[in-house]
This record gives C-alpha cells, structure tokens and sequence, in this order.
C-alpha cells in the first residue's frame, strides 16, 4: 500500500509548509515569451528535481495570487523558501542565468544537498 500524498489547500500553505524551495513559474497562454521561456523552466525543474518543487500559475486563471506576489509582468519566476520570496527574475532569461540565481539563492541546506548528492553520483563539484 502506498501512502497518501497530502497537498496543501492553497498557494500560501505551500510556500509555508514545504520542506524543498517552491519555485514558481507565472505565465499566460497568449504570452509568447512565456512560451519560448517555457524550456529553460521545464530544463530548471528537471536539474532541480531534488532540491525544488517547481509549479506553473497562470496570471489569467489565478489573477489572485498573482497579485498577492507582486508579479507586474509575465513571465517571472519566484523562489520561495519558508513563505519567503528569496529571489525574483523577470523577462525571457537564457538557461545558465536561471540556474546561476538559483544556485546563488538556495538556502545553505539545500546547497549541501545538491553537493552531496553530486559527489555520490561523481559528477565532481557544483562549484
């Protein structure tokens, strides 16, 4: 038997409650740079598998929350830990900025976890 996932019911208990960083992707379907931006995201959220939970708002579905994060232009990213925004990126941004800021605004703990699991797996020094 496997155990029941429980999902948090709102944005804000998420960002709260969340072990890993949350890092948010806003976008709208009509917004053509959220669409070229789009496989940097997807590439971020596949190298950060372990280290953050990555999720995708939709300006035009959740206008709400959206403007509780101050987001003013689309697409941005947010990086949130403990219910914190820790670092904030706007506009189409090239791959290696993405994950350099990430990186940079990590919290120490998940930093030593990345390093850690790097060096099991002998792909050397994130340095």
């Amino acid at each position: 038997m496997t155990p029941e996932r429980i999902l948090p019911k709102s944005f804000q208990e998420l960002i709260l409650t969340s072990e890993k960083p949350i890092l948010v992707d806003f976008y709208a379907e009509w917004c053509e740079p959220c669409r070229a931006f789009h496989p940097e995201v997807r590439q971020i959220a596949k190298e950060f598998a372990d280290t953050l939970i990555t999720i995708r708002i939709d300006t035009d579905r959740k206008p709400k929350i959206a403007e509780e994060c101050q987001v003013t232009s689309i697409p941005s990213l947010l990086l949130f830990w403990k219910g914190k925004t820790i670092l904030r990126m706007q506009g189409n941004l090239p791959y290696d900025k993405i994950r350099g800021q990430i990186e940079q605004h990590l919290p120490c703990s998940c930093r030593l976890e990345r390093a850690r699991k790097a060096a099991e797996s002998g792909a050397g020094s994130l340095a």
